[in-house]
C-alpha cells in the first residue's frame, strides 16, 4: 500500500533542499528572509500587509489548484489538512514564521528559498493529512 505521509515528507525535504541549491539564481519573488522580516515587523503597515496577504494568497492558491484539478477530473491528495475547527490568519502566519526561524537556525541558505516553498513546508509539517 502506498504511504502518502512518507511520500509527502520526502517531497517537502526534497523541495527545501533543492530550493537552497538554486536560491541564488532565483528570480521568483519573495524569499524566506523577506517574508520573515515583513511578518516580524509589527510596526510597519507595509510589512504586515505583505505578510498577511502573502500567506492568505498562498493558502487560497492551494485551494484553487485543488479545485481546478478536481474540475479537470484529476484527484490529488491535499498538501496539508487544516483542523476542522479552522485556523485564523494570525495562526497561519505564526506557523510560517516559526517554521522559517527553525529552518534558518539549521541552514542559513533557507533565507533565500522561495517563501511559497517555505509556507507549503510549514503548513504541511504543522497540519499533516492522515491517510489510511
Amino acid at each position: 500500500m502506498f504511504n502518502c505521509n512518507k511520500f509527502f515528507n520526502a517531497m517537502v525535504v526534497l523541495i527545501i533542499l533543492s530550493s537552497t541549491c538554486y536560491a541564488k539564481d532565483s528570480i521568483s519573488g519573495v524569499d524566506g528572509q523577506t517574508l520573515l522580516d515583513a511578518c516580524r515587523d509589527k510596526k510597519s503597515i507595509d510589512g504586515q500587509a505583505l505578510c498577511t496577504s502573502y500567506i492568505a494568497s498562498f493558502k487560497d492558491t492551494v485551494v484553487a489548484l485543488k479545485l481546478a484539478y478536481k474540475n479537470a477530473g484529476l484527484e490529488i491528495p491535499p498538501l496539508y489538512c487544516l483542523p476542522e475547527d479552522g485556523v485564523n490568519q494570525e495562526q497561519l502566519m505564526q506557523v510560517v514564521i516559526d517554521f522559517i526561524e527553525i529552518q534558518l537556525k539549521k541552514n542559513p541558505n533557507v533565507a533565500k528559498v522561495n517563501a511559497a516553498t517555505l509556507a507549503l513546508a510549514a503548513l504541511y509539517r504543522k497540519y499533516p493529512c492522515q491517510y489510511e
